[in-house]
């Protein structure tokens, strides 16, 4: 269904509304979201129809299977249109990777804890061998450089640059974001250091490095605690203020940079004190610096009450 909602999205218009073509139908559409609460609006003049869905929800998917499940019953259902032979255009495929990346809505929480519940929500553009891109499974056909149109011609993408001149927007409602802001990056980073916070307790359980032990454990406490009371809590709740358990696990997190600069004291301490062979010295930095990129994650997320949530 996602797929589909992605078909939804037209030529880009101004004033907070976009237009496009689903089901040989043209239609106007404006949407909003505030705290797990979403509305979209679509008109569609040729039929004098109008539509208007709203939801509690994490995310905007229930809203748009409702629009679809009714312009299903209102016109039919949507015919794939037949793949043509793509007539290669000069510059098609500098074109494409140019515009490939991951974007996400621009209409999510970007300074507060409600940006989490967006990690599985981005958008992949791919480029093809053949100049052309893939998004929403479809393939899209260049035009210009900016802008690329389904194999049917019924709908197209319009991607807009930045004031550098590096592409920012896709039709003025996805917002490319960078590899590392990415939700399977967040993912595979929080995993990560989940599982080295794990190792390094057990591997030195009972060693005489008492900060890194003390390291390994705020970010364990921390990085279960957040996620435990955010699967807890009702997002659609977060609105009127976090509960009190995930304002606690948080507020843990204040604790986790403390930690690591007594670490890094340590550490340096050590090494300079105590004659270590080269590896040790070697391993004893690298650990502490892996365990410091917690924190800029941590803060990107906003999962403690330093970055403001």
């Amino acid at each position: 269904m996602l797929g589909e909602k992605a078909n939804l999205s037209g030529d880009s218009e101004s004033y907070g509304f976009g237009a496009g073509t689903s089901r040989g139908q043209r239609y106007w559409y404006a949407g909003g979201d505030l705290g797990g609460y979403h509305t979209i609006l679509l008109w569609f003049p040729e039929q004098d129809r109008a539509l208007i869905t709203m939801a509690a929800s994490s995310s905007n998917v229930a809203t748009w299977n409702l629009v679809l499940e009714i312009m299903q019953s209102w016109f039919g259902t949507e015919k794939q249109p037949t793949a043509a032979p793509i007539t290669p255009r000069r510059n098609a495929r500098e074109w494409a990777a140019r515009v490939a990346g991951t974007y996400r809505s621009v209409r999510y929480p970007h300074h507060d804890l409600g940006k989490t519940f967006m990690v599985t929500m981005d958008q992949s553009v791919r480029a093809n061998a053949d100049g052309s891109i893939a998004y929403g499974g479809e393939r899209w056909v260049a035009l210009e450089p900016l802008r690329f149109h389904t194999v049917s011609g019924e709908r197209q993408l319009t991607f807009q640059e930045d004031s550098s001149g590096q592409i920012r927007f896709l039709n003025r409602e996805s917002e490319r974001i960078a590899w590392y802001q990415g939700g399977r990056t967040a993912i595979a980073f929080y995993f990560c250091f989940l599982l080295l916070s794990l190792f390094i307790l057990w591997r030195n359980w009972r060693g005489n490095n008492a900060p890194l032990r003390w390291m390994a454990a705020a970010i364990l406490i921390h990085s279960v605690s957040w996620l435990g009371a955010v699967l807890v809590a009702d997002p659609q709740r977060l609105i009127l203020g976090n509960p009190w358990y995930l304002t606690a696990a948080l507020g843990f997190g204040a604790l986790v940079p403390l930690v690591w600069v007594f670490l890094v004291a340590a550490t340096c301490r050590g090494l300079t004190r105590t004659s270590y062979p080269a590896s040790h010295r070697l391993s004893a930095m690298l650990t502490a610096l892996g365990l410091g990129l917690y924190i800029p994650f941590i803060m990107y997320w906003r999962l403690t009450v330093l970055s403001g949530t």
